[in-house]
């Protein structure tokens, strides 16, 4: 889709159909009893079960490409800034050595 927009239905969960089957052979029997009203009542049901889960299954949208110009945007728009990576230090400075490492100067 284009936009970036969300679809407004997706795959429907297979566990879902353990409850619709059961739902439509009891509709369906309701309906073979000439109980039509209650039969069609209870089919009416486990479609909107259908579409609900469908529905609630619907896919993210994709996220939308940014250049590295987007990516520098302040917080207060609510974007997140990028944050520079971290340097590693080769401990070479006094305070990352050990006390026992520092060379002992005379005394």
């Amino acid at each position: 889709m284009s936009g970036g927009r969300r679809r407004r239905f997706g795959r429907i969960d297979p566990y879902c159909w353990l409850a619709v089957l059961p739902g439509l052979a009891v509709a369906a029997l309701l309906i073979a009893m000439n109980a039509v009203l209650v039969g069609l009542g209870c089919a009416v049901c486990a479609g909107l079960l259908l579409v609900f889960d469908s529905w609630a299954n619907r896919p993210e949208p994709p996220p939308e490409r940014r250049g590295p110009a987007a990516a520098r945007t302040s917080r207060h728009e609510g974007a997140v800034t990028r944050v520079q990576p971290r340097v590693r230090n080769s401990g070479s400075s006094p305070a990352s050595r050990s006390p026992r490492a520092r060379p002992r100067g005379p005394r």
